[in-house]
């Protein structure tokens, strides 16, 4: 390419060219994103294909421009953009196109979208950022990103940050609910149980979330992952097998699985199981919960949870939704718990057989997380409440709580009295 065609491309993308959406901010992570750049001039927005990375990157970029950054100082370079020729020069000759003609000797913010298949790029961003010309934003859909030779280059000069679809907080701003003070709760009750049950079956990747045809665009980014983010990334031939194994997980969510029972159901090798799941989790489609045990052995040995980082993607996929809402409701749970960077597990009595759905660890202490669909009897109470008596004494500090989606019957509350568990509706714990 050329310097006026790469500038043709640069003016579509850039502050200082024809202007940029930033879409609704995010504003956490804009936040924290601006921290982490006062330590490092580094930082890899990692996480799914459109969970709103790039336009997380450029509402910071728009943020500092806000505060004084001239926008000829930034520079953003799609490399989605089919327009850009993706040679392994591509990132040098772009960066010196900018520098010659927009921002000759500044220092500037550069924002790289999906850099990972461009041979190098590791050493370009270490090249420059060691100059001390640019710091940097690099968003990728695979944690790849982070297993490449980028994490040797720059240790110590780089802090990734996970990005997420939607958390229900910011899906109530999407949607122009506000609950920024309990009054606002209060008044937008109604609004706040309709738009949970949204999420729970959409989801909270924010186009899906103004979109009228939700799963026809939820079944397209699917397709997208499978092609662009695993099969044409690891060079798989039997795409129709890693699409079985994709929907046999996103209709199975919240339920424990393991390689050998997979092979059974899909007549597939285990060690193609194995391979295919490494795939689909490192494109964050997937995420899977091990078994908790204070023996390293067992836990390895044992079953896993397996749960969508996203729901919508589930429903999409075919989850049977009139029976698996509890099973959309605890995965809702299982996302927001690695949304808030916990340290979390499932718990089985192998003798009993009663399972607790988390664990959640914090240095020595553990919360055990239960979740339920609905309390509507003292008996459902005891049934949903005794896997936590059960767990509860296997640890020295502990506390529980019972996370249900509808609120419980007036007095079943009574039955955990002093049993040291609480019990939180799931909007209000989503919400905290």
């Amino acid at each position: 390419m050329n310097e006026e065609e790469i500038l043709t491309v640069l003016l579509d993308w850039n502050f200082w060219g024809k202007g940029l959406d930033t879409g609704i901010e995010r504003k956490y992570y804009v936040e924290r994103v601006q921290s982490l750049l006062n330590d490092v001039n580094i930082v890899p927005e990692i996480g799914i294909r459109r969970c709103g990375k790039s336009y997380i990157g450029r509402q910071v970029i728009k943020a500092r421009i806000n505060k004084g950054l001239n926008k000829k100082s930034t520079l953003i370079i799609d490399l989605n953009d089919e327009r850009f020729q993706k040679d392994n020069n591509i990132l040098n000759t772009v960066y010196a196109a900018y520098r010659k003609n927009i921002n000759n000797g500044k220092k500037a913010l550069v924002l790289i979208d999906e850099p990972q298949e461009i041979e190098g790029w590791e050493k370009f961003v270490r090249g420059i950022s060691e100059r001390g010309e640019a710091k940097f934003i690099i968003t990728g859909s695979s944690s790849k990103l982070l297993n490449s030779e980028f994490s040797t280059l720059l240790s110590g000069r780089h802090i990734p940050i996970n990005i997420f679809p939607l958390s229900f907080v910011e899906f109530l701003i999407f949607k122009k609910i506000n609950t920024s003070k309990k009054i606002d709760i209060a008044k937008n009750m109604l609004k706040i149980h309709s738009a949970l049950d949204e999420y729970i079956f959409s989801g909270g990747f924010p186009a899906v979330v103004k979109a009228d045809n939700k799963i026809e665009m939820l079944n397209s980014y699917l397709d997208t992952i499978l092609v662009k983010d695993i099969t044409s990334r690891y060079g798989i031939r039997r795409i129709e097998k890693l699409k079985v194994l994709s929907k046999f997980y996103l209709t199975n969510i919240s339920s424990s699985i393991t390689y050998n029972s997979i092979s059974k159901f899909t007549k597939m090798p285990v060690k193609t199981i194995e391979r295919f799941s490494g795939f689909i989790s490192n494109a964050f489609l997937l995420f899977f919960v091990p078994k908790f045990s204070f023996s390293l052995k067992e836990q390895e040995n044992s079953a896993r949870k397996v749960y969508a980082i996203d729901t919508g993607i589930a429903v999409a996929s075919g989850i049977n939704t009139a029976l698996a809402k509890s099973a959309l409701v605890e995965n809702i749970v299982a996302v927001e718990l690695k949304r808030r960077n916990r340290e979390f597990y499932y718990w089985k009595d192998s003798t009993t057989g009663k399972e607790v759905d988390f664990v959640v660890k914090n240095n020595e202490s553990y919360l055990l997380i239960q979740v339920s669909l609905a309390i509507e009897s003292p008996d459902t109470m005891k049934r949903e409440t005794s896997a936590l008596e059960s767990a509860m004494k296997n640890f020295k500090e502990v506390e529980a709580l019972l996370i249900t989606y509808s609120k419980p019957e007036k007095g079943v509350s009574d039955y955990i009295t002093g049993k040291g568990i609480k019990i939180k509706q799931l909007w209000e714990w989503l919400l905290e």
